[in-house]
């Protein structure tokens, strides 16, 4: 409790110090200093207005665009699902098919996918049965 009393002398000493000395200063007109380093009105040039210009279009824009994408994605996996749930021969209509005519490339990839497939499954009883 005195380490408090302490505190809030020194701290109000300090505060009447610092009023009397501005007093003197302003009584012996020694305030020219203080006066000069104020300009009014403040210089504004182009280039900063220029940047917070800049800055606060930059942010908008991704705000309107990320917000853009997100509520889309959100309304799009909603639809989908209640569609899907609702309206089954719709959903079944937007289902993407997989094309018969499959390229020499295509049948390669899945026969690879297949056979990586076939291993995977292989390892994994040899890896259950040990």
């Amino acid at each position: 409790m005195i380490i408090f009393i302490i505190v809030f002398v020194l701290s109000s000493v300090a505060l009447l110090g610092m009023l009397f000395y501005r007093a003197w200063q302003i009584e012996s007109s020694k305030n020219y200093l203080f006066v000069s380093l104020r300009k009014l009105p403040p210089e504004i040039y182009f280039r900063h207005v220029e940047k917070i210009a800049l800055y606060t279009t930059k942010r908008l824009v991704q705000w309107v665009v990320l917000s853009g994408a997100k509520y889309w994605f959100k309304v799009k996996a909603k639809t989908n699902k209640w569609i899907q749930k609702n309206s089954p021969r719709i959903h079944k209509f937007f289902e993407k098919k997989e094309s018969k005519n499959k390229t020499f490339l295509g049948k390669a990839i899945l026969e690879s996918k297949i056979k990586i497939q076939r291993i995977k499954e292989r390892i994994e009883k040899e890896v259950s049965d040990n």
